[in-house]
């Protein structure tokens, strides 16, 4: 009862946010065709559920009782989840992952989850894309008003009828001998390119950008 009362609680919520969202046509069309593998910081994991990226889309979803009762309100959304946290020693869940990857999933990982640092990267994304051999896109989602959490990610819920901004960065793509050779490198490209996303939602947001 819990998750069908969130699930509408949080259906009902997005329905009055407006969105304004660039790159998400690309992002798509890369998808199509084969998968591709998305990284969006814990903190913003609600922020894009009243868009049309949620149904379709499947999130990596940590082990524990809080990731059961996200699954099953994640489920009464039309979002999929594998179960598991991003550390390479959630074997099952990066399986599960990859799984859904090769049949063409979109899937979301939170690469500091599922308990941080906040908005520190994490290679178990970095992994699933080196051996699916799918692009990954960073993307970012800004809100105009939220209310934050006293959590390590400070997670943010949208305030009734604000706007969010979200921005899908160019796909990259990673080797596993990029992760085995130079993963400092593919480290900070990522983080690079996630900041960068931050920024341009922002800017958006401010109607600083096209």
């Amino acid at each position: 009862m819990a998750a069908w009362f969130s699930a509408c609680f949080i259906r009902a919520l997005m329905a009055t946010v407006r969105y304004r969202v660039r790159g998400w046509d690309e992002t798509l069309q890369l998808a199509t065709p084969g998968g591709v593998v998305m990284v969006l910081w814990h903190d913003s994991l609600m922020l894009p559920l009243g868009h049309s990226m949620s149904p379709g889309t499947t999130a990596l979803v940590s082990p524990d009782r809080d990731g059961e009762f996200l699954v099953r309100v994640l489920q009464r959304l039309g979002v999929g989840a594998a179960r598991g946290s991003t550390n390479r020693s959630g074997q099952r869940a990066l399986r599960e992952s990859l799984d859904a990857a090769r049949k063409g999933a979109r899937l979301v990982i939170t690469p500091d989850g599922p308990r941080g640092p906040r908005r520190e990267l994490r290679d178990g994304a970095l992994w699933v894309a080196a051996q699916s051999g799918l692009p990954l896109v960073a993307f970012a989602a800004v809100p105009s008003r939220a209310w934050r959490a006293h959590s390590w990610d400070r997670f943010q819920v949208p305030l009734p009828f604000c706007r969010i901004a979200v921005c899908f960065s160019q796909p990259m793509r990673i080797t596993a001998h990029d992760l085995e050779h130079d993963a400092e490198r593919v480290r900070a490209e990522v983080s690079a390119a996630l900041a960068a996303m931050d920024e341009r939602a922002h800017l958006l947001l401010q109607g600083k950008t096209k």
